[in-house]
């Protein structure tokens, strides 16, 4: 079998800062773990320094500047025994703080390359072993025993990752009419739009179809494992002209410019 190529291992929008402290080839590529930084500032030294036997795959900071220390596939130090399996991503702050809107934007860019390049699964997993985008907290004591990491509103914004990440690897065609504020849920009613009706996501400047996350028609319903990626949940509101479309729930994604 032919060694994978950069553009499966190396993150193109990545600063490419390769350190020493890794290990050898991953026996699997289940996807990506979550890990908070509890600090500030970039991690290439840190994690370049022999004494420190650790690393990560990449680091994203607050700005949502991303750096690569390891290449993907290859066991970066981040996780005990879930190295062998998952690449690694340390985030820039403190489990008491969210991903900023920059951290998240560039964190699920991220994901859309490796669902491409490396066939992760959309999808949040809990449980290791499992394919998609988990946290350190998962493993337990075979992962370094590390329960408040990445802390719980990183681990909620998982699902908003996994959806944006969705859109930019599955983008359907723009709907017609309409606008919409960005990062803004909609949706419009069967009667009103026909196979057009559902749920949807705004991403830049195009109205793109959401098909990550399911809704329910009011909270009473809504599903607790995804409303934990919502800031709050009104009920569910429908339109009747395809071209006005009505505002749901802000999913808990901050602008990428905060």
């Amino acid at each position: 079998m032919t060694a994978p190529g950069p553009t499966r291992t190396l993150y193109p929008e990545a600063a490419w800062l390769p350190v020493d402290n890794h290990g050898g080839p991953m026996t699997a590529d289940l996807g990506l773990v979550l890990h908070v930084q509890q600090g500030d500032g970039s991690l290439a030294h840190y994690f370049d320094t022999p004494d420190v036997q650790k690393s990560s795959t990449w680091w994203i900071a607050k700005t949502g500047r991303v750096e690569q220390y390891v290449r993907a596939g290859v066991q970066a130090w981040a996780q005990c025994a879930g190295n062998a399996t998952y690449n690694s991503v340390e985030t820039e702050g403190f489990d008491t703080e969210p991903l900023t809107g920059a951290q998240l934007h560039a964190l699920a860019a991220l994901y859309a390359w490796g669902a491409t390049a490396r066939h992760w699964k959309l999808a949040v997993t809990n449980m290791p072993g499992v394919p998609g985008l988990g946290t350190h907290a998962m493993g337990r004591e075979p992962w370094c025993d590390h329960p408040g990491c990445p802390g719980q509103q990183r681990t909620a914004q998982r699902a908003s990752v996994i959806a944006l990440a969705d859109a930019l690897v599955n983008p359907p065609a723009p709907l017609p009419g309409g606008t919409g504020m960005l990062d803004t849920v909609y949706t419009v009613s069967q009667a009103a739009a026909g196979p057009h009706a559902g749920k949807y996501i705004v991403v830049g400047d195009r109205l793109v179809g959401l098909t990550a996350i399911h809704y329910a028609a009011n909270r009473d319903s809504f599903p607790p494992a995804v409303s934990g990626g919502y800031d709050h949940l009104p009920q569910q509101i429908h339109v009747d002209d395809p071209g006005q479309w009505a505002r749901l729930a802000p999913l808990a994604v901050p602008p990428a410019t905060a």
